[in-house]
């Protein structure tokens, strides 16, 4: 039996570890490189809260990848709150006909998360997505109302 490496999840994901701490090595140095001027300029962060009942596509997938780079949720909880960024998606897209356009679009997350909630219950799947979305729903309510600190040097 012959197993291709390119279709073993081991390999792949190791591959990607390592190709993104190359990345963030690089990063590094070219931080270390930046001038001077740069550390000195203040940190400009947003005091605007966390609204996911009134958020667009890009808010929510910016806030998902700060919030996972920052330690604040965990790698499965990034991945089930992906989820609920792909379920507006598919909501828009069906509505629409294509996903031009989506970034800009105001969605209530919280809601999608819910109605996705009611969806799965439905699903004979041994309740893997009605844990997916309620992890979501769990982070979001968790997160709900508290400031963005967007960091806009990372």
């Amino acid at each position: 039996m012959r197993v291709e490496a390119t279709s073993n999840y081991l390999y792949t994901s190791q591959l990607r570890a390592t190709e993104r701490a190359r990345e963030i090595t690089a990063n590094a140095a070219q931080a270390a490189n930046a001038p001077q001027a740069m550390e000195d300029a203040p940190r400009e962060e947003s005091a605007k809260p966390v609204d996911f009942s009134r958020m667009t596509w890009d808010e929510m997938n910016r806030w998902i990848g700060v919030q996972y780079r920052n330690g604040e949720i965990s790698l499965d909880e990034w991945h089930d709150t992906i989820f609920v960024l792909l379920a507006a998606g598919l909501r828009y897209e069906g509505a629409n006909g294509s996903l031009d356009g989506v970034g800009d679009v105001v969605f209530d997350f919280t809601q999608i998360a819910r109605d996705s909630i009611d969806w799965s219950r439905g699903l004979d799947d041994g309740g893997k997505c009605l844990k997916i979305f309620e992890t979501a729903l769990s982070v979001m309510q968790r997160h709900q109302r508290q400031d963005i600190g967007v960091d806009v040097f990372a």
